[in-house]
């Protein structure tokens, strides 16, 4: 141990010394969609007045206590709380962590909703006229909303990542069953959808990606009451 909490991965180096690594600066970070449910009929649709956040904070220590500033007067401490705000917004949210080892990072970013209860900038078909006041932000847990180990081995593995023309997605299930993919934009839009029955054990599936325009996407797998996400680049 070279005495430094800081850093990991202590090894001696030529000099005889005994060195550690240092971690990566903690940053803080967290993405926002429109929250949804799937439609055995219609496939995924949005939930009105509601928004999902996921914390993708990493770096530092990599055990953190949090500070969310939901912008309204209100504060949270909880790692992942649910608030509800009177009115449709925007509001400025902001998220601070702290490592515990001298490490502080904050970041912000607008929430809001629009008449339809739905978030800003996102566009749905079909007829949402209605009028809304207040919404709900439920910050994700991963624990509770991630895989379910009985149904889902593992992560899905992606690539290429970054993608130009065909994204393969290879996951692994448990057991056999009903298993959707959706491809999500930044502003929570479903871009590709795929549904299907698939076997238990390791399954490959080519999504075609040429007609994404490039930026960050996020590839949602479903199977049963499991659910997890990865994030990719599509670039030209």
């Amino acid at each position: 141990d070279d005495g430094n909490p800081a850093t990991t991965n202590d090894m001696w180096d030529a000099n005889c010394t005994c060195a550690g690594t240092s971690n990566a600066p903690c940053q803080a970070d967290f993405w926002v969609i429109q929250a949804y449910t799937t439609d055995s009929l219609l496939g995924p649709q949005p939930i009105p007045n509601e928004l999902w956040l996921w914390n993708l904070s990493s770096g530092g220590s990599g055990t953190y206590t949090y500070l969310w500033d939901f912008g309204d007067g209100n504060t949270s401490t909880d790692p992942f709380p649910t608030h509800t705000y009177a009115g449709n917004g925007p509001y400025m949210l902001c998220l601070t962590i702290d490592d515990g080892l001298n490490c502080i990072s904050t970041h912000c970013d607008t929430v809001a909703i629009d008449s339809s209860g739905l978030y800003t900038g996102m566009i749905v078909m079909g007829n949402t006229e209605r009028s809304s006041t207040g919404f709900t932000l439920n910050v994700q847990n991963p624990g509770a909303n991630g895989m379910d180990e009985a149904l889902l081995n593992g992560e899905p593995t992606v690539w290429p990542n970054p993608v130009q023309d065909q994204l393969n997605v290879a996951f692994e299930l448990q057991q056999a069953g009903r298993t959707e993919i959706m491809v999500l934009d930044m502003q929570g839009r479903v871009l590709l959808h795929e549904a299907g029955q698939f076997g238990s054990g390791p399954s490959l599936l080519r999504l075609p990606s040429s007609t994404l325009s490039p930026g960050m996407y996020t590839l949602r797998l479903s199977s049963g009451k499991a659910s997890t996400a990865v994030r990719f680049v599509k670039v030209d």
